[in-house]
């Protein structure tokens, strides 16, 4: 009998407690006026009479020049004529650097290691500056 109140009792609070939940949940509903558009200037899905955004871009992620994110227009040139893509390169010569070798051993049942520093020779090669 004791159980069947106690169940009971913790039953009417998890109850209780789901309806403040949901009511607490349910918030504020925004009121969008007759044309469309609500107090701040922007339809339900976040857009400016214009057709553009709070961030400034339009449904397609141009901004007001016509530029994505990356800067590049609808056609993929940057501001400077360059084409989506475009990189500059410039030839690096060869030269020698020390380079650090890890050798691994096994002795008395153990791993240990060791490093060894070698000079070795790095031929030329193009770098991409960007």
């Amino acid at each position: 009998m004791i159980m069947k109140k106690t169940l009971g009792i913790l039953l009417a609070v998890c109850f209780l407690m789901s309806v403040t939940v949901a009511a607490v949940s349910a918030g504020e509903v925004k009121p969008i006026e007759k044309n469309g558009y609500g107090k701040n200037g922007y339809d339900k899905n976040g857009f400016e009479k214009n057709g553009f955004d709070k961030n400034g871009r339009d449904k397609n992620g141009f901004d007001r020049e016509g530029r994505d994110k990356y800067g590049f227009d609808k056609r993929g040139f940057d501001k400077f004529g360059h084409k989506r893509g475009f990189e500059q390169k410039r030839f690096e010569k060869g030269h020698f650097e020390f380079k650090k070798f890890r050798h691994d051993g096994f002795r008395n049942h153990k791993k240990y290691s060791w490093y060894t520093v070698k000079k070795i020779w790095i031929p030329g090669h193009w770098i991409v500056i960007r």
